[in-house]
């Protein structure tokens, strides 16, 4: 929706032509920019492939890395985003902010998954997203949800590695993570 503006589709040329410089075989059909979203502790529900993110702060940003779990080796680990600017995740790997103060900013790239009912985007839009610059291939199948154990895991792991971010997660999630569901 934001594309059809003028300043839209030309903030999406000139983050596109970024991302092609720097990870150019990467397939994505969306772009989501972010401004001090919290980045709660979550999968992302549609993503299909890897995603990568561009982070961006203003000269007072304290903290903002990024938490990743990686589900297949069973290990997390902290990504300063600020100091490496450009960072390629996965996105169905369970992740979350760490706290901070100041202006984050967050441009993340990736491709949907393909949905039988929504998603469907028609010819024309194809065409005016490959000519804005966006990588894009027909969508293949989206991804089983990663399973509750992979939350739980990543949360046994930032428990006993990083105790000051899970004290902070149980403080931010005062009830409104299911908790009940990943049995400790």
């Amino acid at each position: 929706r934001v594309l059809r503006t003028p300043h839209g589709e030309r903030l999406a040329r000139v983050l596109c032509r970024a991302l092609r410089k720097r990870y150019p075989k990467l397939v994505f059909d969306s772009i989501q920019v972010n401004r001090n979203f919290p980045g709660n502790y979550h999968v992302d529900k549609n993503n299909v492939g890897p995603s990568v993110g561009l982070f961006l702060a203003d000269g007072a940003l304290k903290g903002g890395g990024l938490y990743v779990f990686d589900r297949k080796k069973q290990k997390a680990k902290v990504h300063d985003v600020i100091r490496k600017r450009w960072l390629l995740f996965d996105g169905n790997d369970p992740h979350m902010t760490m706290p901070y103060r100041g202006n984050r900013y967050s441009v993340i790239f990736f491709q949907k998954g393909a949905n039988k009912n929504k998603g469907r985007i028609s010819r024309t839009s194809k065409q005016f997203l490959k000519r804005v610059g966006f990588h894009m291939r027909k969508p293949v199948e989206k991804p089983k949800r990663t399973p509750l154990i992979h939350m739980r895991d990543g949360l046994v792991y930032m428990k006993k590695q990083y105790p000051a971010l899970y004290r902070y997660f149980l403080r931010i999630n005062r009830g409104g993570f299911k908790t009940k569901r990943i049995n400790f």
